[in-house]
């Protein structure tokens, strides 16, 4: 259903907001079931063993995670954007070099720096 109010994201009960290239629309929510694709199924087993991982890191490579997320701002919703926290920088970095079979990274890496462009 569509319809005119402000920018609205999530879900509340059984109906969500979302938006597309149309314009903000509420639908009902669909429970997702277990992923269908080989691909899917990997990528929810990454995501658990980084979250087991992130649990076995030690408190000062914790806090180092930490330091470096509040650099690091998460991408704009709705025109709000903040830091991330520690675990998801730590879970954003290491999904990618996990899924690209690389090994993770317990310590934080140094933020990249850019030149201007020209």
């Amino acid at each position: 259903m569509k319809f005119r109010d402000i920018p609205q994201s999530g879900s509340r009960g059984n109906t969500v907001a979302s938006r597309n290239r149309s314009g903000p629309y509420h639908r009902e929510r669909v429970r997702p079931d277990q992923p269908a694709t080989a691909a899917q199924c990997a990528t929810w087993v990454n995501m658990a063993d980084l979250s087991r991982l992130w649990n076995l890191l030690e408190e000062e490579q914790r806090l180092a995670w930490e330091r470096l997320s509040e650099e690091v701002p998460s991408r704009s919703n709705l025109g709000f954007s903040g830091p991330l926290t520690g675990c998801l920088l730590f879970k954003k970095i290491n999904l990618v070099l996990v899924t690209c079979q690389r090994q993770p990274l317990l310590d934080p890496p140094p933020l990249p720096q850019f030149s201007p462009n020209p």
